[in-house]
C-alpha cells in the first residue's frame, strides 16, 4: 500500500495549482462496502479520501487524481477458535469529471476513470497461535456521481455516489476489492 501512497504524493507534486484556470480540492468521508461473500465481516468499511480535480477554461471536463482509504477489523469464530480479522482497502484514481452547473451556488457530477486498488487481509486466530496476512493490487475501473452547493468563502459541501471493481487474489482466492462508496465531501475551490 505504501507505492499506491506514494504514486499518489508523486502526482500531487506534478500538478501545479496555478496552471489551471478551476480546481478543487475535497476531503470524503463515508462507507464502503465490499462484496459480502468475499469479504464477511469486516465488509462494511469506514473510509476516508482526497480528490482533487481541475481544468482549462476551454476543456470540456476535469481531470481527477484521488486517494481513498477504508479499513475495517472484527472478532468472529473460526473453527472453534477465537478470530480477529481485518481487511484493509487502498484506491488510486486517475480520471474525469463533468461538473453541471444545477444553480448559481450548486453543481451535480459524474465522472470516471482507472484505478490501483490494494487490497489486504489478516487472520489471526489466537487459540492456534495463527497469524496470516495477504495482499494483492490490481487494475480497475470507477464511476461516481454527486452534488455539491459551493458557498460564498470557496468552500465546497455535498455527498457522493461511488461504484469501484477491481479484482485481486488473496491466499489464491480471487475477491472483489472495490465495492459501493457513499459519503459526504468537503473541500475548497480555487
Amino acid at each position: 500500500m505504501k507505492s499506491i501512497g506514494t504514486l499518489f504524493l508523486v502526482m500531487l507534486i506534478a500538478i501545479n495549482i496555478q496552471a489551471f484556470d478551476d480546481m478543487n480540492i475535497n476531503l470524503f468521508l463515508g462507507q464502503k462496502s465490499l462484496d459480502k461473500d468475499d469479504w464477511e465481516p469486516v465488509d462494511q468499511h469506514p473510509e476516508y479520501g482526497i480528490h482533487f480535480d481541475f481544468k482549462e477554461e476551454n476543456w470540456p471536463v476535469n481531470m481527477v487524481v484521488g486517494l481513498l482509504y477504508s479499513h475495517k477489523a472484527d472478532n468472529t469464530r473460526i473453527s472453534g477458535f477465537d478470530a480477529r480479522v481485518k481487511s484493509t482497502t487502498m484506491e488510486f484514481d486517475v480520471g474525469i469529471k463533468k461538473i453541471f452547473a444545477v444553480n448559481e451556488n450548486v453543481n451535480a457530477f459524474v465522472g470516471g476513470g482507472l484505478l490501483l486498488v490494494n487490497a489486504e487481509a489478516v487472520t489471526q486466530i489466537t487459540g492456534l497461535n495463527y497469524n496470516d496476512s495477504a495482499d494483492d493490487s490490481a487494475l480497475g475501473a470507477w464511476i461516481n456521481t454527486g452534488i455539491y452547493w459551493m458557498f460564498d468563502n470557496n468552500i465546497n459541501l455535498g455527498v457522493q455516489a461511488r461504484y469501484s471493481k477491481a479484482k485481486v487474489t488473496i491466499d489464491g482466492t480471487s475477491a472483489e476489492a472495490g465495492g459501493t462508496h457513499i459519503g459526504v465531501l468537503v473541500g475548497y475551490r480555487f
